[in-house]
């Protein structure tokens, strides 16, 4: 049997603040600046789309945000069977 997850949390917590602490490549790879300090940090006038499609392609996800919380927005969009060939013809074409 297996370490148990009490066992595996502080070990984990421990190489993470190790890393944290002295690996410069672990710091450049850090992708975890919470949404809230990225819309404080743009300018006034700076306004971001993030469009997110589920795995299944039934919707796109939209959010758009910016410095002001009340220009913020979230969507669920169901796609249709056209929409969701056109998104894959998009991606085939962007393919590098």
């Amino acid at each position: 049997m297996g370490p148990s997850t009490r066992e595996i949390i502080p070990k984990a917590q421990a190489i993470e603040q190790y890393l944290g602490k002295n690996s410069c490549f672990w710091k450049r790879m850090d992708c975890s600046i919470p949404a809230s300090s990225i819309a404080e940090a743009l300018p006034e006038h700076v306004k971001i789309l993030v469009l997110d499609l589920a795995p299944n392609m039934q919707y796109l996800y939209a959010s758009f945000f910016a410095k002001d919380p009340k220009q913020a927005a979230v969507a669920r969009v169901p796609l249709s069977q056209k929409e969701r060939h056109d998104i894959r013809r998009l991606q085939r074409r962007m393919e590098v």
